[in-house]
């Protein structure tokens, strides 16, 4: 009889103890004051710019879970990422605040994006021989199916933004738990392949500190390439191909503190296209993300001082995923007094109609920043080339570069534009 009730009280506990790990954690905060966040985000979209857009409904069911603790304050965050995303406007995002207690977690490898496929482009020693290797599952998915889940906590607006949002960026390992993509034992499955077709599975962990001292990247066969210069901490680097007569004005972005560089090297440009060497000249934005649209104007009038010289010269814009905001009203820019341009490369990541502009809301109960807009973009030399507004800028010439492309030190759009003005 004393064994049957040990028994009993055993599986008692055992019982109690699934029971308690099958529940979801309660958040260190009070439900309602998570709730009084929401809230605040709500009364943002449901008054400004996007109130014809604003749909209530997920944002009250995701209360009613906190309510019911069903949801933790990081859960809450990563379920507003979701609904926030499907609005697809760039300059609609919330995200965490970080400190010294919460650290952001990534994955301990960087990938790089070409036009035939997804590569391993950088990580720790253990990854070293893989460098280079396409990419062909993640999470157990094919990229593309991977691809798909993960971007849904980010905000994008044309597909060519979305192909971009792991492309030598830090992968968010608290997505990837969130998305349910990570094994039992928390580590991420990479089905890879070098190009001599040999396939591998590895597994990927988590880091907190990416250093690039202890990190090894894949190196292209020429590194002298002018496909290299996506690297540069500086605003605008200068680059020439004297054979092809062609001048590069490769520029990175826009801000209050960059404008003088981009003068000086504006400047610079202009008088060395004195010298006659040169008939064109290629404003290279593929890796502009954009910056302030406040600041814009003063970044226009420079260009529009040399607007009579640079007339002269067979002119092109080169463009892609990665390009953002106020290097797309830059577009516009010189698209407006300079009818002639081409553009080349890939559809921008920013739509032509979109909204900007944008405040930040502090959300102290969710510990998180609420970043949206309140005016709607205006490019109206964009939208009148345009057939669709809703998409990207759609370049005149479309060109995309391939793995093979930066191994041996091709720019195939700048080789485009040389074969264009030839």
């Amino acid at each position: 009889m004393f064994k049957k009730n040990l028994y009993l009280v055993i599986l008692s506990v055992i019982i109690s103890v699934c029971i308690s790990c099958s529940k979801k954690p309660e958040s260190s905060v009070d439900p309602k004051l998570m709730v009084s966040d929401i809230q605040i985000m709500q009364i943002d979209l449901g008054n400004g710019i996007l109130k014809d857009l604003y749909d209530p409904e997920p944002f009250e069911q995701l209360k009613q879970n906190i309510l019911d603790n069903k949801v933790t304050q990081e859960e809450c965050v990563m379920e507003l990422r979701k609904i926030i995303s499907s609005y697809n406007i760039v300059h609609l995002s919330i995200y965490q605040q970080f400190s010294n207690e919460l650290l952001p977690e990534y994955a301990d490898l960087v990938f790089m994006h070409f036009d035939d496929g997804l590569r391993v482009g950088l990580g720790s020693t253990k990854y070293k021989k893989y460098m280079g290797w396409k990419v062909l599952e993640i999470g157990n998915l094919p990229v593309e199916e991977f691809l798909k889940i993960y971007n849904s906590y980010f905000s994008y607006e044309t597909d060519s933004g979305r192909k971009y949002s792991i492309h030598q960026q830090t992968v968010d390992w608290k997505v990837l738990r969130h998305a349910g993509l990570l094994n039992k034992n928390g580590t991420l499955t990479l089905k890879i392949q070098s190009d001599e077709g040999q396939q591998k599975t590895i597994k990927c962990s988590s880091t907190k500190n990416i250093s690039s001292s202890t990190l090894f990247s894949v190196k292209p066969n020429n590194i002298t390439s002018s496909y290299m210069h996506s690297a540069t901490n500086n605003t605008v680097e200068l680059d020439r191909n004297q054979e092809n007569r062609t001048f590069y004005f490769q520029f990175y972005g826009i801000g209050e503190d960059r404008i003088n560089n981009y003068k000086q090297s504006l400047d610079s440009m202009m008088e060395e296209l004195g010298s006659g060497a040169y008939d064109t000249v290629v404003f290279d934005l593929r890796y502009n993300a954009g910056g302030s649209i406040n600041n814009l104007i003063s970044y226009e009038s420079q260009l529009y001082n040399y607007k009579d010289q640079l007339s002269n010269y067979n002119l092109a814009i080169a463009i892609s995923g990665e390009t953002y905001s106020a290097a797309c009203k830059y577009v516009d820019y010189c698209v407006s007094i300079f009818p002639d341009i081409k553009i080349f490369g890939e559809e921008s990541g920013q739509a032509i109609s979109n909204y900007t502009m944008v405040i930040p809301e502090t959300l102290k109960r969710l510990n998180a920043n609420f970043i949206f807009p309140f005016e709607k973009d205006s490019m109206p030399a964009l939208e009148q080339r345009a057939q669709d507004v809703t998409r990207g800028i759609i370049p005149d010439i479309e060109v995309k570069n391939t793995f093979d492309d930066f191994m041996n030190g091709r720019d195939a759009v700048y080789e485009a534009i040389s074969q264009y003005y030839k």
